[in-house]
C-alpha cells in the first residue's frame, strides 16, 4: 500500500498484478477546484482556454518484463488512461488574522 504517491511500481505474479490493479483508489487533493481558474497575469494566452473543463487524468503503464512466458524476451505492455472529473467543493473559508478587530464610528 503506497498513499499520496504519484508514481506506483510492483512486481508480482499475474494474479496478484490484477489484484493491485484492480484495487487501485483515486484521491484528489482536498483543496483541487477543477472550475478554478488563474488569475489573468498568470495565463499562458497560447495555451490557456477559459471555457475548458479541467479533467485530472490517470495513467496505468503495465509492463510484465518479459515474463510472459515462451522461451525469448517477448514483454508484453498495456498502456491506459482515464480521464477523472473532479466534483467541486465549496470549501469553508478561512482567516488568518487577530481574533477580535476593534473599529471606531467616524474615526478616519
Amino acid at each position: 500500500s503506497v498513499d499520496g504517491s504519484r508514481s506506483v511500481g510492483f512486481i508480482g505474479s499475474i494474479v496478484d498484478v490484477n489484484r493491485a490493479v484492480s484495487s487501485l483508489t483515486y484521491v484528489t487533493n482536498p483543496r483541487y477546484n477543477r472550475l478554478y481558474r488563474p488569475p489573468v497575469e498568470a495565463r499562458d494566452p497560447l495555451t490557456f482556454d477559459i471555457e475548458a473543463d479541467s479533467l485530472d487524468v490517470l495513467t496505468l503503464l503495465l509492463s510484465d518484463l518479459g515474463n510472459s512466458g515462451g522461451t525469448g524476451y517477448d514483454p508484453r505492455i498495456a498502456f491506459r488512461q482515464a480521464p477523472i472529473r473532479v466534483q467541486a467543493v465549496n470549501n469553508r473559508p478561512t482567516c488568518n488574522g487577530p481574533s477580535e478587530v476593534t473599529a471606531y464610528e467616524d474615526i478616519p
